[in-house]
């Protein structure tokens, strides 16, 4: 099984809270440690093959299978619900989902997940196109409504995939990144938050930070007059506190 750290590592989280299994326990069954354990589902480190053969052989192969396996992140939307459905008329896996529209593999799973609630307007083209049909206009309508902050001055709240370069938002805006556990570790503003992110001198993509699972997903809000932006920047990092573990104190944000 070719492990991918992202995705294998949440399906053993997974397994193991469906089995009653600590960290603990688990790690004494394959005789390595509860840190290892962590490792793996956080997608730090990859399991040695050994160890890959003695969590298929304990869970089942289908668990980490992610074309087969119970997605049990935040539960199913309209649209995580209707795009695993077309994407099974097509017999399609994720990763060919994934091909087929020029995303990423996670860009699928996220939204299959739940994770992502609003992606990006040209991620639900690319979706659309590679199926072959619009999504339902009833989902549109509930993406809408949810993305709407009804705030004067400010855009929709829309999900991202931070590790797809092609699709970053060409928008100005406020952005938050997140880890695997979903907790807010970084908050930007920019003119063009893609062009920011590419930055090679002020942005993050060459960071070492900047990889999974330290940066798993991201968010932002189009805010296009430059004094709201620093202001939402301000406010929020001071309401991320230690979370803003990235952030730094008068850093140039382009």
């Amino acid at each position: 099984m070719d492990w991918n750290p992202q995705i294998h590592g949440q399906l053993l989280r997974q397994a193991r809270s469906r089995n009653g299994l600590t960290r603990q326990s688990l790690a004494e069954e394959l005789h390595v440690t509860p840190l290892s354990i962590f490792n793996w589902e956080t997608g730090k480190n990859k399991p040695q093959a050994n160890s890959i053969k003695a969590l298929i052989e304990k869970f089942g192969a289908e668990a980490f299978d992610p074309d087969r396996s119970i997605i049990e992140d935040e539960g199913p939307s309209a649209l995580s619900t209707w795009l695993a459905a077309k994407r099974a008329d097509k017999k399609w896996s994720r990763k060919e989902l994934a091909q087929q529209a020029g995303v990423t593999e996670m860009t699928i799973w996220n939204i299959e997940s739940g994770r992502t609630l609003n992606p990006q307007q040209s991620t639900i083209e690319s979706l659309e196109s590679a199926l072959g049909e619009p999504i339902p206009e009833d989902i549109g309508v509930e993406l809408s409504e949810q993305a709407d902050l009804k705030v004067e001055g400010l855009g929709a709240f829309t999900n991202f995939d931070p590790h797809d370069e092609d699709n970053l938002p060409s928008v100005a805006g406020v952005y938050v990144l997140y880890d695997v556990s979903d907790r807010p570790i970084y908050v930007g503003r920019a003119q063009d938050i893609g062009k920011r992110i590419r930055d090679g001198h002020t942005g993050h993509w060459d960071k070492f930070w900047y990889r999974s699972p330290i940066v798993h997903s991201g968010a932002f809000v189009r805010v296009d007059d430059e004094l709201l932006r620093s202001q939402i920047e301000t406010v929020m990092i001071k309401f991320m506190k230690s979370t803003a573990v990235i952030n730094k104190s008068g850093v140039e944000r382009g």
